[in-house]
């Protein structure tokens, strides 16, 4: 099967890159945050499940330092941590879908749009020559009068007022 890559979708393409970017920073606030009050071995590994895994090393890491019979709510209240602030960022950070690498980078996926009908590509290719003739035919100096093309052609070309470009439709 053959596929013509006609553009990519950049709306897509920047909303990704901003899911990304707020799961790093969300991440790294968690672990500054968390880093506080214990010690985390693994990121990745902590921010799999961020409170049973605080909880975990909290008490391991203060059961020689707090009486063993206060609840774990008032060993918090007691060690000045915001478990509310914690476990809000680590809902935030598990609703957003993005999956994350061992130094907080993930891979792009690609965005483009293709055509795969052999007829599409063809339309398409022939739409391109159109266009790329009626561009060297006004770069002659001759005029050619856009919107009578697009009567003609319908839903075939548009016209792109922000580059002032005349496009093929795919």
């Amino acid at each position: 099967m053959t596929r013509l890559k006609v553009g990519t979708n950049d709306s897509m393409l920047k909303i990704h890159l901003a899911k990304v970017e707020s799961k790093k920073k969300l991440a790294n606030e968690i672990i500054a945050l968390c880093e506080q009050f214990i010690t985390i071995d693994n990121k990745l590994e902590f921010l799999a499940d961020v409170t049973g895994n605080f909880e975990v090393e909290f008490n391991e890491q203060f059961a020689d330092v707090l009486y063993p019979k206060i609840s774990l709510s008032e060993k918090y209240m007691l060690m000045n941590v915001n478990i509310k602030l914690i476990l809000a960022l680590a809902n935030q950070y598990n609703s957003n879908t993005i999956q994350l690498d061992e130094s907080l980078e993930c891979e792009t996926p690609d965005f483009g749009i293709y055509l795969t009908d052999d007829k599409a590509i063809k339309t398409y290719k022939e739409r391109i020559a159109m266009v790329k003739a009626i561009e060297k035919f006004e770069g002659q100096g001759h005029y050619v009068n856009l919107s009578k093309v697009l009567q003609a052609f319908p839903d075939s070309f548009h016209y792109d007022y922000s580059t002032s470009k005349f496009n093929p439709v795919y």
